[in-house]
């Protein structure tokens, strides 16, 4: 029977790709959109995890940076918090406050978005663990990039990223002057007062400030202090971050669950119609088999064998083009995606059963067919 589940796969080349193609793109559908979310979630969270500041200082509505009021938050909030001014006082225990300025824009690839930073090195290096591990901090407009960035990525002519190498921010061509660890904030960043000429014009202004506490202890008389001197801006704890993050998952998970499902009927669906198709291109040759003895079950497991064959090979295409997915999102953009086994594995299972499922109906079909007139069936 083996042999003549591989000659019918064999000599029907079209039909077999077409339905191994449904199956992959269940596959691929299911292992790069959970592998996205969690990437991208998890890349946040390492990335995070390199602040040591524990307050950060939001403008009034959070404006996100791929609004064009990223920068919507005025620097002197920071001097005012430290020093105080001739209307508010300084707020007690506050040690560092560091401007940052994120601006959204185009890849330098062309392909999706990249966020790009704004920071005063003096102080940042004071709320980060920020390093500078080759080359120097940049200087009007240069930029530094962390060592993922650098290894990764490509300049403007196509040629792995060294210190001196130019991209292309802003519409201009930048040289990379430094390589910075760890992976903190945007991979990419230029000096606070560089974005704010090509974003705003010079203002002095920012997208949030980092706050570090003289005493970690005490950050919850800090934050106390900033909310009642500015209850018009927002305060987020950093360490409320990773609580934040998981309060979107329960809306992600949600979204994920949808997305498996939809690839199951999908692969049910293209499964079905081809071994249906087969049914009816087979009509004689199913006649001639019963008229030879063979039983319902034979017919039903030649069938449903050729669907699993057809899965097995959809679940190790689809695999490969979701690895080469991986590799190609993270090369064009600055997402994050993780091929993680377990969702490997119910990917597969997901093609095999939805394989099977959908091999049921015509598979029993064909079994039940009088073999007189399947004989005569032109």
């Amino acid at each position: 029977m083996d042999s003549l589940v591989f000659e019918n796969v064999r000599h029907r080349p079209l039909r077999t790709i077409i339905s191994l193609a449904g199956v992959a793109i269940g596959v691929v559908l299911t292992v790069m959109t959970v592998g996205l979310a969690h990437g991208m979630l998890r890349n946040t969270a390492e990335r995070q995890a390199n602040v040591s500041a524990e307050i950060m200082f939001y403008a009034a509505g959070d404006f996100s940076p791929a609004t064009g009021q990223a920068l919507g938050l005025d620097t002197l909030y920071g001097t005012a918090i430290l020093d105080g001014t001739s209307r508010v006082q300084p707020i007690p225990g506050v040690a560092v406050v560091s401007p940052v300025a994120q601006y959204l824009q185009t890849s330098v690839t062309g392909v999706g978005f990249e966020l790009v930073e704004g920071i005063d090195f003096a102080t940042y290096s004071k709320v980060t663990e920020l390093k500078i591990v080759d080359g120097r901090e940049p200087v009007g407009d240069e930029v530094v990039v962390d060592r993922r960035y650098a290894s990764d990525k490509k300049d403007i002519n196509g040629q792995p990223i060294v210190l001196g190498s130019k991209i292309l921010l802003f519409g201009r061509p930048v040289p990379i002057v430094g390589i910075y660890e760890p992976e903190v904030g945007a991979r990419l960043k230029l000096p606070l007062d560089t974005l704010q000429r090509l974003v705003v014009n010079g203002a002095e202004k920012c997208s949030l400030l980092l706050v570090k506490c003289k005493n970690p202890a005490e950050q919850d008389t800090v934050a106390a202090a900033l909310r009642s001197t500015y209850p018009s801006n927002r305060i987020v704890m950093s360490r409320d971050l990773p609580s934040l993050v998981s309060g979107s998952i329960g809306s992600l998970e949600v979204f994920l669950k949808v997305v498996v499902r939809l690839a199951a009927v999908v692969s049910t669906l293209v499964i079905l119609l081809a071994m249906y198709t087969t049914i009816i291109e087979r009509t004689r040759e199913i006649g001639v088999l019963k008229s030879l003895g063979a039983s319902k079950l034979f017919i039903v497991g030649t069938i449903v064998k050729e669907a699993l064959l057809i899965a097995v090979l959809g679940v190790v295409v689809g695999t490969i083009v979701a690895v080469l997915g991986k590799f190609a999102v993270e090369a064009a953009t600055s997402l994050h995606v993780d091929v993680e086994l377990t969702w490997v594995g119910i990917a597969a299972i997901i093609g095999l059963t939805s394989s099977v499922a959908g091999a049921l109906y015509p598979a029993i079909r064909a079994a039940y067919q009088d073999p007189v007139h399947a004989l005569s069936y032109e």
